[in-house]
């Protein structure tokens, strides 16, 4: 609702400050709880949500629902459809109030990377909840990234703003976007999205493979930089390592193609990061999994 763009891409991020505070735009007091609704409504709100005069983030309140249901709430007697049927009107309520807020900034730059971890989750969360409209979301965005974000090359671009894509992509943004591709493959069945993935994972090794002892660059060579100096994304931080995504799709793609040289290609990858991986296991959890996958195959309901 918030993060997509006309054309279907995701959004970077807001920010978190907005009207001259931090969360401003989200945060409630049982002042204006009562202002904005009934008084039965209000007090309904109140005890649902935990809503109190100290709040509980910097003297505001971030609404959220207890498990179980408080006591004032229950201690209404009323049946479940009953109940959530009128949370649902407080919460339309609510929603119209906040919009008269100043919104926070919005950061409209559509990332590739980013964009291939919504494109996979939305793909799986498809089949998950039983929601038709995210798979559709997922093709969506992911026709954008291959339209606008891909040159005749088959070279990537980074960064989409205002319709132009610019900055060299790096070895992540090829990583993420196969692997969204290979899960909305996994969801439609259609050819295209797992062709589309082959030919991202040939242009990454082709573009980030180090020859020598093995692994992908973070970023392609340039005059600027020396080989020496190039780094490698390989442990785990807040998102998966570009490495490790990159194992998980060749894993995935040896295991749907049946092409071997895709997993000589993990194999490869693996034994780049052997070591450091026995040294300090913790750090290279999507790495151990890819390992998994590699020698084990996938598991689950399919």
């Amino acid at each position: 609702r918030d993060l997509t763009s006309a054309e279907g891409g995701f959004y970077s991020a807001t920010d978190a400050d907005s009207g001259g505070g931090e969360g401003l735009f989200f945060v409630w007091t049982p002042a204006e709880l009562r202002a904005a609704l009934s008084p039965g409504d209000a007090e309904l709100a109140i005890a649902l949500y935990g809503v109190s005069e100290a709040g509980n983030f910097e003297g505001h309140n971030v609404l959220h629902v207890a498990d179980p249901l408080p006591e004032p709430v229950r201690a209404l007697g009323l049946p479940d459809a009953e109940l959530w049927a009128r949370v649902d009107q407080v919460n339309a309520r609510l929603g119209e109030i906040r919009e008269q807020r100043p919104p926070p900034h919005r950061d409209e730059k559509i990332l590739t990377a980013w964009n291939g971890m919504m494109i996979a989750t939305l793909a799986e969360s498809s089949r998950a909840l039983g929601e038709p409209r995210y798979l559709a979301a997922a093709e969506r965005a992911a026709e954008l990234i291959w339209q606008k974000s891909r040159s005749g090359d088959g070279a990537l671009q980074r960064v989409l703003l205002d319709g132009r894509a610019s900055v060299p992509a790096l070895q992540e943004d090829y990583a993420f976007l196969a692997q969204g591709l290979i899960a909305l493959y996994d969801e439609t069945g259609r050819q295209l999205w797992l062709d589309r993935a082959r030919e991202l994972t040939d242009a990454m090794l082709q573009r980030f493979w180090d020859p020598v002892a093995g692994g992908l660059f973070m970023a392609e060579p340039s005059a600027a930089t020396p080989a020496m100096a190039r780094p490698k994304d390989d442990g785990d931080g807040p998102l998966p390592a570009g490495n490790a995504v990159a194992l998980g799709v060749l894993v995935k793609l040896a295991l749907r193609t049946g092409e071997r040289a895709y997993r000589a290609k993990a194999e490869a990858l693996v034994a780049a990061f052997a070591g450091a991986i026995e040294r300090t296991p913790a750090g290279y959890p999507h790495l151990l999994i890819g390992l998994s996958r590699l020698r084990h195959g996938e598991a689950g309901e399919r």
